[in-house]
């Protein structure tokens, strides 16, 4: 029988430290997605993938010299590299850009308006990052610059162990991935800043689009009668109940369970409709319920 040799670095896969930055990911692409939301009108979200460990210089032999690449600095020290396909990383920006993607590779340099495009990805992903974070304190990132080929940064030793891992930008029509290049014992410390007591982020406002398509229920109530018991039991077809609401005063709207319009009822086509005739404001329908 053979016995595969158990590769020990892959423990990182399955450690704290890949959990934890799976929540800082999941956490930071909300603000990731609500800038791209805004600006292009749909989400670009983002997913973390693999984590592998391996040696520096056995990790920068994989690596083409065609990727992009850029080293960051946190506000805690820490330098990573993030680094991704020319290939999948053009096909990200013309996504953003609204053009038809490259029907065979290219790896050509970027054009002056995808080297702009991609500083502004570059610096809204530390941006989200920095508010994702969920660890104690506060963190921030800051980029250098974008250029071809990570092999050329010098990280750490050789020999010294790395973590790459993986995270994905999942858009409407394409995805792409983005790899962070970190030594591992920076990120086993930057995760212990990753507690059971995180930090709670500031709560954030949606944007007015998504807000603007929220579904609400308006229901108008024609008005309101008290019955005995006896007179609910006894209650026949046909038979007419005077209610509570004046015909000479509009009826009120009401929406998740609050006053919030006066209107008037009638009739649009073959429909029944209202009229709105006037709005509450939040003190007045609050004393008005």
């Amino acid at each position: 029988m053979n016995l595969r040799p158990f590769d020990f670095h892959e423990i990182a896969a399955f450690d704290g430290n890949a959990k934890s930055f799976r929540d800082w990911v999941s956490k930071s692409s909300s603000y990731f997605s609500d800038y791209w939301f805004t600006a292009t009108g749909y989400a670009i979200t983002l997913r973390a993938g693999q984590v592998k460990t391996s040696t520096y210089d056995s990790t920068l032999r994989n690596i083409p010299r065609t990727d992009m690449s850029s080293m960051i600095t946190t506000s805690q020290g820490t330098r990573v590299i993030w680094f991704a396909p020319l290939t999948e990383f053009r096909a990200l920006l013309s996504e953003l850009l609204g053009v038809p993607q490259p029907e065979e590779p290219d790896d050509n340099d970027l054009t002056e308006i995808e080297a702009d495009l991609a500083e502004m990805l570059l610096e809204q992903l530390t941006i989200a990052f920095g508010r994702g974070w969920i660890g104690q304190g506060e963190i921030t990132l800051e980029s250098g610059k974008l250029e071809r080929d990570p092999r050329k940064f010098r990280l750490i030793r050789n020999k010294d162990l790395v973590s790459q891992i993986e995270v994905k930008f999942e858009a409407k029509g394409c995805t792409a991935s983005m790899f962070w290049l970190i030594p591992k014992r920076s990120l086993s410390e930057l995760m212990d800043l990753i507690g059971e007591d995180r930090a709670e982020p500031s709560p954030q406002t949606p944007p007015k689009e998504i807000v603007g398509r929220i579904p609400v229920e308006l229901v108008t109530q024609l008005g309101e009668k008290d019955l005995s018991m006896e007179e609910l039991v006894n209650l026949k077809p046909g038979q007419l109940i005077r209610l509570d609401q004046r015909i000479d005063e509009p009826m009120t709207g009401y929406i998740d369970g609050l006053p919030t319009h006066r209107c008037w009822a009638g009739r649009l086509g073959r429909r029944q409709a209202i009229q709105i005739a006037d709005t509450l404001e939040q003190n007045e329908g609050a004393s008005y319920q």
